[in-house]
Parts: structure tokens; sequence; C-alpha cells
């Protein structure tokens, strides 16, 4: 091996960084550099040329952000724009080194396992991360980048008699503000052990709502009429051992598309609770979602926090059996068919809280009939949404196999899609409407039959858009790829057909799909020199507040973009009148309504870090009044949450932001108690 200076080749067997495997290491001047391969992170494209060499240095250390002690081991990865990443481990006393670096803008990352990863300038785990400007020749020796240990929650599952339940699934959720409003994301899990302990490892510092879910899926019948499958393909199929028929169905769907990538892989199966046995006339008992502690609805559930390397115990669960029911009915549709129209029943008290742990699914046959099982009692809502397919399939193929005993099956659904990059056309709006349908049930102990379901047609928005400024106007292809759609504006993504695309045509002329009734944002992403001003409706902007869509279309919707973008920017100084480098601004609307229902992404809030020099800028904000503020980015998790902005404005200096230009705003960090 021949090279600039003498190196010893030391290679490392089986070392795991991240998922990806470490192929080998070398001593570079008495330090370790790691070269990664293997199974790691996918990289799409980009240039793997080596790094410059200049004269510049930058020393750190990696520390534990609970403790402050140093980390040994960690991963430090250096990345800049245009070349390969360069990476070292950390020695024994947590410190690393990068050498013989060219001037450049740096970003600096470290990884260990038991840890979540760190960044430079980050201040919480996920928070953003502060790039290094290194010039031509530097030294910097003073980097610190912190890393936070997992924490753990475990307990254990029993039965009403005190029994462990074995081989179930045990969920957390973390809390998380969308469009002002809490909302539970989904989280990992762990199956009970014989005992019926459960441990659930790898979760970062916050905040968890812990769950045992019954799982109610698919009615078996409507998948496989879904998936193009006669319904006694279960018959061809050996019975299970014991005398017990049909077996378990696992389904996987294969989605292959053109020019972009790998498959993207979709397990469909689950673990649900087993039945807790029958009642004396037949009725199936079972066990219902349970959140902790003892409650069935996400929304009288209690916060399990954990902190850095926190394991919270004794997080247990006693599960009691009730009655179930079957519900079943007919779902009509306008046009006359009602085939293959999913369903869910949802618990009218889970508020805001809702999680797919709390609803059951179905789907409706060729005739349009469906079926619920193991229904506990309780007031529910009936919802079913049957939205157009927005890509174009270009053939799907679905293959049944037997694997394994107990006469088990798979299927396997294979469809080839052709994806739009962005650089063509959108593809045009289905022909056929959105259609939709509700009602309420109350279910006591008895079955439920012959329900019927009148699905209505879905509300469209549509309207044109407006170039106001002196730059080049999009061409009819260019409007034809800006992407727009509308999103509930309480920002669950996840009720009816969540987000819903939009197409503008060549001449300008845009339509939505149709969705459901509600509260909906428009969102539509500026084509290249040009910056969104608003969409208006009647004389209202429905891209910062939400339409109500209720009794008809929205239409005659005017989108208009301008070439004069509205910037804000600064020095941000801290109590020692030193500019503040740990400092997030946050930009947020002096109209308290617009804390709240404007979507997932409200373009209106707005946070940026400081750079090394306590700099910022605040880009594209749009034009109106407002309230701007530094804080500690360490206390930024929460941000958009209203309670939080309510107390950080009291603090906040009220500015008007004028369209055009960049105007400048002095901040001082303020303290949040």
């Amino acid at each position: 091996m021949t090279r600039r200076r003498q190196e010893t080749l030391l290679w490392i067997g089986a070392l795991a960084l991240g998922g990806a495997a470490i192929a080998g290491a070398v001593v570079l001047h008495g330090q370790m550099v790691v070269t990664q391969t293997g199974s790691g992170a996918l990289q799409i494209g980009g240039p793997d040329r080596p790094l410059e060499t200049g004269t510049g240095m930058i020393l750190g250390r990696i520390t534990d952000a609970g403790s402050s002690r140093p980390v040994a081991g960690a991963i430090v990865t250096l990345n800049v724009a245009g070349y390969a990443p360069a990476r070292v481990m950390a020695d024994g006393q947590g410190e690393f080194v990068f050498r013989d670096l060219p001037a450049g803008r740096f970003n600096l990352s470290a990884t260990k396992p038991g840890y979540a990863d760190g960044a430079h300038g980050r201040m919480r785990p996920g928070g953003q991360s502060v790039a290094i400007d290194l010039l031509a020749g530097q030294q910097l020796g003073d980097i610190t980048v912190q890393v936070w240990k997992y924490g753990a929650i475990t307990g254990r599952v029993m039965d009403e008699s005190g029994d462990p339940v074995v081989g179930t699934s045990v969920r957390v959720l973390k809390r998380a503000m969308v469009a002002g409003r809490r909302q539970l994301t989904t989280g990992a899990s762990d199956v009970t052990d014989d005992r019926g302990v459960y441990r659930i490892g790898s979760l970062e510092p916050g905040d968890y709502v812990v769950v045992v879910p019954m799982t109610q899926g698919l009615n078996r019948d409507a998948l496989l009429q879904s998936l193009g499958l006669p319904r006694d393909v279960l018959g061809t199929l050996p019975a299970g051992g014991g005398g017990g028929g049909g077996g378990a169905m696992v389904f996987t769907t294969r989605v292959e598309t053109s020019g972009s990538g790998g498959p993207i892989v979709i397990d469909g199966s689950d673990m649900g609770i087993a039945p807790a046995g029958t009642t004396a006339d037949g009725h199936v008992l079972t066990y219902q979602t349970e959140f902790y502690p003892a409650s069935v609805a996400a929304s009288r559930a209690m916060s399990v926090t954990i902190g850095s390397g926190d394991e919270r115990g004794n997080i247990d669960f006693q599960l009691k059996p009730v009655r179930t029911v079957t519900i079943s009915g007919t779902v009509t549709s306008p046009d006359g068919q009602a085939g293959d129209v999913p369903l869910s029943l949802i618990p009218a008290d889970s508020d805001d809280f809702v999680t797919p742990l709390e609803a059951a699914s179905a789907r409706t046959d060729t005739d349009g009939a469906f079926r619920f099982v193991n229904v506990p009692p309780g007031q529910y809502v009936l919802r079913a949404v049957r939205a157009p397919a927005m890509t174009r399939s270009d053939g799907a193929t679905t293959v049944v196999t037997q694997s394994g005993g107990g006469g088990a099956m798979s299927m396997t659904s294979v469809m080839t899609r052709i994806a739009n990059n962005g650089s063509g056309p959108s593809p045009p709006l289905p022909s056929t409407p959105t259609v939709w349908g509700e009602t309420t049930l109350g279910v006591g102990t008895n079955d439920i039959a012959g329900i019927s379901l009148a699905l209505r047609t879905g509300l469209r928005v549509s309207g044109r858009v407006d170039f106001v400024g002196s730059a080049e106007q999009p061409t009819g292809d260019q409007l034809s790829s800006i992407p727009i759609s509308i999103e509930p504006a309480d920002g669950h993504t996840s009720s009816f057909a969540g987000s819903s695309r939009g197409r503008i045509d060549s001449t300008g002329a845009f339509q939505t799909v149709g969705v459901p009734p509600g509260k909906y944002v428009l969102r539509v992403t500026a084509p290249r020199n040009w910056v969104l001003r608003g969409a208006s409706y009647e004389g209202h902007d429905i891209v910062d507040a939400a339409v109500e869509l209720r009794d008809g279309d929205a239409s005659g919707v005017v989108i208009t973009f301008t070439d004069r973008p509205s910037n804000v920017a600064g020095l941000v100084t801290g109590a020692n009148g030193a500019p503040d480098a740990t400092a997030s601004v946050l930009a947020f609307p002096a109209d308290r309504e617009l804390w709240t229902a404007a979507g997932s992404s409200p373009r209106r809030l707005k946070m940026v870090r400081t750079g090394k020099d306590g700099t910022y800028t605040l880009s594209n904000l749009p034009a109106g009044d407002y309230f701007i503020v530094a804080v500690s980015d360490a206390v930024t998790g929460d941000w958009q949450n209203p309670e939080f902005l309510d107390s950080i404005s009291r603090v906040a200096t009220r500015t008007r932001v004028e369209e055009g230009g960049t105007q400048s705003q002095a901040l001082k960090t303020a303290s949040v108690q």
C-alpha cells in the first residue's frame, strides 16, 4: 500500500455503525479513520471524490448530553458538498481531529450505538445543526458535539387473572405538535415474552404514550377482492394443523418505481391480541386497545417522560375482556359502484388524539357489503371514502404462495408505476370522483346488521394562478409541473383522503380532486424565481387560514405568485452582549388565530438557527405582522405549541414585514421560564 505517509491497516469485523457495516479502518496520524461500506444509507448519485487537501484543522470532543462526560468510540463524520464524507473514531477521551482540510462549509455529525445522533450546534435530539465555516489554514479546537443516550420503557402485560399475556405487541407513540394541536405518531414496539414482560429501548428523550393495541384488520374477503383474487382462494390451500382451517394471512405489496431508485416494500402483517374466549351465547370476548394507565382512548392516556439514559419500569397493563359484536351493512354510491370502498370505525370520544390503533378497518366486497368483527361496546363514527387512483399503473401481478406449516398463506402484489420526478407535467387528474360517507353508531351488546351507508361526491377547489412581477413567467409545461394539493387544516393527514393532489394546466387554470367536507388549506410550491404571495377565496387567504368546504365546491380561487421575496435578517446577542451562536430565531403571526388550523407546515411559522457569528436570516417570510424572538434552541422542541408561543410573545419583538427586500432586526436572546 503506497501513500504519502506510513499507515497501518486494521480490519474490524461485524462492527455496526447506525445500521451499516464498517469494512475497515486506517490509523492515520495516530487516529482511526473509518471507511463505511455494506448496507448503509442509500446514496442517490453525487460525487465520491476525496476531499481536497489543505492546511486547516477541526479538533473537538463528543460528550454525553445528560452527564457532559466524554463518549469514547463515537464515529464522527465530516460532510462537505460535492465530496465524499470523511470519518474518524473518537478516542478514549471522546476527542477527534480532522487535519489537512481545505477552506469550506462543513457539517459535522456523530453516531454511536445506544445514543441518538448528534451534530455540531444541535442542542436537543433531532434539533437543527449548525454548519462550520472554515477559512484557509484555520484551526478550530473548541468544537463540542453532544449525543443523547437512549432510554427505555419496560413493564408487564397481564390478563384479568394476573397471568401473563404472551406474544402480544406493546407500542409507544410519541407526542407531537401539529397545526397547533397535540397528535401522536407511531413509534417503536416490542413483543411480550413468556413472563408477559416487554422492553422498548432506543428511545430518544421525550414524552411517550404506551399502548397495547388490539388490531382489527381488513375484511379477508374484501382484501382478496382488492388484490384481484377469487374469494375461494383460501379453499385451495390446505387446512391448518390441529383441525383449524384457513391459517394466517400475510400480504406484502412491492412497488417498483422506474427511474427513482430501489423498490419500496410495505409489509401488511400485524400482530393483535388473541381472543379471550366466548360468551354463553357465542359472542367473542376480546381485549380492547388499552393506553397506559388503563384507558381505552388515547386522549385520556398519561405521558411517560424519558430523559437521556432513563429506564422507566413498571409501566404495566392488566387487560380485561369485553363482549364484542359484529357490525355489517352495505354501501351505496352515486355511480352505482360500491365495491372495494375502505371504511373506518373510529371511537367517537377519541377527539384529536385518535390513532390508527383505535380504529377498526374494513373494505366492501363487489356487492358493496362490509363487515366489522370483534367490536367492543361504545360510541363510534363509521367513515368511508373512496379516492380515485392518483398514479398510473403499467402492470400489476399478484402471486399467492403457501409458506411454512399450518396452511399459512402469503400474497405478494407487484405493481410497476411511473413516477413523476418534477421535471415534466403532472399526470392528469382522474376522471372518477372522490366519494365519501359518514354516520354515527351506538354499539351495545348485540350484533348490528343492515346498516346502509350512502356515499356522496367529494368537493373540489378550483381557480387560476396569477404572476405579479417582471421575472420570466413559467411556460405551459412548467405550469403543469407546479405541485398543488389541499390538506386538512388540523394536520390529520391520515383522516379521509389526507393530502389530496391537484393540477394546474398549461393555461394556468387549476383544480383539485374531491375531498369530504371539512376545513382545508391549500398547498402550492412556487416555481423557480417566484414565491407564493397567497391564495384568495371570498376575501381571505386559504394558504394561511382554513377554508371550510361544506355545501359545494370552492371555485374562483386566485393563487398569486410574486418575484419580490421578503426576508428578515439580523444579529442575535446574549446577556453578555456577545453574538449568540446557540439561539434559534422564531417568527410567528401576531394574529393568534393563525397559530392553529393552518395545516401541518404553516408557512408563517418559521424557525432558523443562528450562525457561529450570531447572525440569522428568515427567508421568504410572507408580508404581514409578526412576533420575532430569539431563544435557546434547547427549549424549541415543542415550539409550535400555542401555549409556548403565547409565553414567548410577551418577550418578542413585534414587527411589520413588507413585501420585497430584506429588513434588519437585531435581537437579544430571551429567557424562557
